[in-house]
């Protein structure tokens, strides 16, 4: 009895229906694997935010910790850095106010961004950045830059820029 159901048929794959079933468990399989591939990207992202929320606020506190024991009295306050595109004159003006304020090609130039960027580099890039701020207000605090013209702090900022951002091979 059994013999008799299954046929030659049964072992055909150009057969329709083999080949519907096969088209229908191909994009099963697909989709599957789509889904999965988005959920391991959304758990990869959430720890590195994770890893990178940790380590922000350690360098943060490592960085405060620091300008205190720099500073010349309780009071002292570390000044703002900014990198900013606006034009020269309203970058006077920032610092006539007490900001640090520097071009903002003097990060692109040091951290250059070529095509898509995932979240690590976006984080790299973000640290460094981090980075040169905390030199730059360690340099205020020291009284390092206060003697230098405004055209030399530029300068000293960009080089200490491409050395932060260099990398061993």
């Amino acid at each position: 009895m059994l013999l008799s159901i299954i046929d030659r048929e049964s072992f055909n794959f150009a057969h329709p229906h083999y080949q519907y079933i096969a088209t229908w468990v191909h994009n099963a399989l697909r989709q599957l694997t789509n889904k999965h591939k988005v959920l391991a990207r959304g758990n990869r992202e959430q720890r590195t935010i994770a890893i990178l929320q940790r380590t922000t606020s350690a360098f943060d506190e490592l960085v405060a910790a620091k300008l205190r024991e720099a500073a010349e009295g309780p009071d002292w306050e570390a000044p703002k850095v900014v990198f900013n595109n606006a034009a020269d004159d309203v970058l006077k003006q920032l610092r006539a106010s007490g900001t640090l304020a520097f071009p903002r090609y003097i990060l692109e130039a040091a951290f250059p961004r070529v095509g898509r960027t995932t979240l690590q580099q976006q984080a790299r890039i973000a640290h460094e950045e981090a980075r040169l701020v905390a030199v730059t207000k360690m340099l205020d605090a020291y009284r390092l830059l206060g003697e230098l013209s405004d055209e030399k702090q530029q300068q000293l900022i960009a080089a200490l820029a491409a050395i932060i951002s260099f990398e061993f091979a």
